[in-house]
């Protein structure tokens, strides 16, 4: 067992909820994003469950492995030598880099607005400020912006598409599409895609950690609207 899977399923299920609310919300106003009316009845806000179910009903394997990844991580995080004294916890940081898919308008998101908000997600990881309930820890997880490329160029670990796709529709064929424009490799970035607009309303939407390192590993998100950023 790889402490590292066990990571990356610990992780998404902090993540997902805690970045997309604060690419979503600006923590200082409080107000949270409005997006496009849905083209069918029902508001899709997150669409990962809606994903994760189709991608198991096409590749009926990914079930029986995320199966496999949560009766693992339950045993490991259940074994008491980790509760002793002398059990200490790990430091992690995590690059991430985002690729803004746009087509020059306001969807491509500034740097510094990329910066706030993984301040903003590292302030939630940290039990700080806006993000503590009164009730949380700091977990120990920090992420970075990418200083290095997978070519080992120096980076600002925002990278930048002119692209139709940044208006997406939800099939498995566009968000392959729109991903084959900017990858990097998944087992040593977090990749992060912002778009403009995903068909029928939907905020965003990432698998569950059997996807890591494959093809369709994702956090996609749309950007927020303009109203609410600073």
């Amino acid at each position: 067992m790889k402490l590292y899977t066990l990571f990356s399923f610990t992780l998404f299920l902090a993540f997902t909820s805690t970045f997309f609310h604060s690419i979503q919300t600006n923590p200082r106003s409080g107000s949270a994003n409005v997006i496009a009316k849905p083209l069918q009845d029902t508001l899709h806000y997150c669409s990962a469950s809606e994903r994760q179910q189709a991608l198991e009903e096409a590749m009926p394997e990914i079930a029986a492995i995320q199966k496999e990844l949560e009766a693992k991580a339950y045993a490991h995080f259940k074994d008491p030598k980790r509760n002793t004294a002398s059990h200490q916890k790990a430091q992690y940081t995590v690059p991430i880099v985002f690729h803004i898919v746009h087509q020059n308008g306001e969807e491509n998101l500034s740097n510094l607005e990329v910066e706030q908000a993984v301040e903003w997600l590292n302030d939630a990881f940290e039990n700080v400020g806006y993000y503590d309930p009164g009730t949380g820890v700091d977990v120990d997880i920090n992420f970075c912006l990418a200083k290095r490329d997978p070519e080992d160029n120096a980076t600002s670990g925002v990278n930048r598409v002119v692209s139709s796709l940044t208006e997406l529709d939800r099939s498995f064929e566009a968000d392959a599409d729109m991903k084959a424009l900017s990858t990097w490799d998944p087992t040593c970035y977090v990749n992060i895609w912002i778009v403009k607009e995903i068909e029928g309303g939907v905020a965003g939407y990432a698998y569950l950690p059997s996807a890591h390192g494959r093809s369709y590993d994702c956090l996609l998100y749309t950007s927020p609207s303009p109203r609410d950023r600073g």
